[in-house]
């Protein structure tokens, strides 16, 4: 997509926001504040920071694509965990198709993908012996002198 081409539906995106966003999402929003973000995308990327009539506070994100993109989840993600931390807001994430097609991308993560939790470990807690014995003793046997 050229620049001209992305910056010309950027700012069709921009003015036709509020019905899109009412008609296509189903976010009727009474107040919006487009984020300048530069986040590395194949295709065109919008996000507005929005405040729908209910009153709630939320991130839409909006990628714009002239054709399928085969990453297009795991971009998504990204995408979310980035917002995420930065803004602290749910998000809606969406995708907006400018051609003519079916995307058979799928559009939710396996859940082998999804972090559930992580492991924490206190190295405090571990005999400062125990767990240099082998890299001393590594050491030691590669010694030259």
């Amino acid at each position: 997509m050229s620049r001209a081409y992305k910056n010309q539906v950027g700012e069709t995106v921009t003015e036709i926001f509020p019905n899109l966003s009412k008609t296509f999402f189903r976010i009727e929003i009474v107040k919006n504040e487009p984020l300048a973000e530069e986040l590395l995308s194949p295709e065109l990327v919008f996000f507005q920071k929005v405040t729908t009539i209910q009153g709630e506070e939320l991130i839409i994100h909006v990628e714009i694509q002239n054709t399928p993109q085969s990453d297009t989840t795991d971009r998504m993600r990204v995408y979310y965990d980035l917002i995420s931390v930065k803004y602290g807001l749910p998000i809606r994430q969406f995708v907006l198709s400018l051609k003519k097609h079916i995307s058979k991308d799928d559009t939710q993560l396996l859940e082998e993908r999804i972090l559930n939790n992580y492991h924490s470990i206190n190295i405090c807690q571990v005999d400062p012996e125990t767990l240099l014995e082998g890299y001393i003793a590594d050491i030691l046997s590669n010694d030259v002198s």
